[in-house]
This record gives structure tokens, C-alpha cells and sequence, in this order.
């Protein structure tokens, strides 16, 4: 298991370094009022995720993002699956250049677990779920429409199954919506 986390986040970090030196935008992106869409696929505790998520920025180092995920993946021989939905909010905390930003988030988490094959004894766990989820996202534009992201988040829980801490690492690509000038 240490070596697939070491091996991911070498992954990432050379992805991140590829974004970066390719990227190439003149102009700050994340204005007031812009809208993009979210595509990112990773790696969860347990298995791999999608999330599909809509973002709005409310200031220029600020922006609320609305997020739908699937968590699927297999532990001790049994299917299990997480869907939920998060509202989350960012900040750039500081400017570190016109192609790249460092943003970091907060916010709530609920979702529903489902386990297959789990005798009804020890199906009382699983559910409905809550809890809180901070998040960190390395940001690149490849241009005044398009940008990729590396993010790392870690969620604590009030009930899950498997263990009330969830984390996920992964890769998606961000897709501005009405930035045409």
C-alpha cells in the first residue's frame, strides 16, 4: 500500500510539474462572478472516485464549489460504494503566479455507504453520513478556459461503516464557463 501512495504521489507531483511548465495564461482567471465545471477522477482509502462538481467565484481569492462524488472500491472482500455531495469553500491564501494558484478549502460533507454482501448484524452502520471535509487544490491554467488540478482532501465523519476518516487524492480538469471577453 506504501509503495501505490508513494508511486501516486510521484505521479502527481510530475503531472503538476508537466501542467505548469506547459501552462502559458497572461491573465487572472478566477474573476468575480466566474463559473466553471469541474471534472476529477482519484484515489480514495478504499477504492477510486469521480466527482462532477460547479464552482462560483464570489471574489478573486474566493470561491464556493458544490461537488457530487462516487467512492467505489472493495475492502476484506466486500463491494462498497459512497456517493455524496459537498459544499465547500475556497481561498487563495497568497499569489504565487498569473498560471498557477494554491487553494485551499473547508466545508461540509454528507453522503449514503452501501456494502454488498454484509450480513444484516453488522449493517447498522451503514447509511447516511456527515461531516466535515478540508481540501487542498494545486491549480494550472492552460488557457483563459481550461485549467487542470491536482487535489488532496481528507474528510472526518460522524458515522461511516469503515472508519469515520476518508481521504482522497486525485487529478481533474476545470472548465470556465462564461470567462469570454
Amino acid at each position: 500500500m506504501k509503495i501505490l501512495m508513494y508511486s501516486m504521489k510521484r505521479f502527481l507531483f510530475i503531472c503538476l510539474f508537466a501542467l505548469s511548465t506547459a501552462a502559458a495564461s497572461s491573465q487572472e482567471i478566477h474573476d468575480v462572478g466566474v463559473s466553471a465545471i469541474d471534472f476529477a477522477a482519484g484515489k480514495s482509502g478504499i477504492g477510486f472516485t469521480g466527482r462532477v462538481a460547479m464552482m462560483k467565484n464570489t471574489s478573486p481569492s474566493f470561491y464556493l464549489k458544490l461537488q457530487a462524488a462516487g467512492d467505489f472500491g472493495r475492502l476484506y472482500n466486500l463491494r462498497y460504494q459512497l456517493y455524496s455531495f459537498d459544499v465547500l469553500g475556497y481561498v487563495k491564501p497568497f499569489y504565487i503566479s498569473e498560471f498557477f494558484q494554491l487553494n485551499i478549502g473547508g466545508g461540509l460533507t454528507a453522503g449514503y455507504e452501501h456494502i454488498n454482501n454484509l450480513p444484516e448484524e453488522n449493517a447498522k452502520n451503514i447509511g447516511f453520513s456527515a461531516g466535515i471535509k478540508g481540501s487542498v487544490e494545486a491549480e494550472v491554467f492552460l488557457n483563459d478556459q481550461v485549467g487542470a488540478f491536482l487535489y488532496g482532501d481528507q474528510s472526518l465523519l460522524l458515522k461511516k461503516s469503515l472508519g469515520k476518516n476518508r481521504y482522497g487524492l486525485g487529478v481533474g480538469i476545470r472548465i470556465f464557463l462564461n470567462n469570454y471577453r
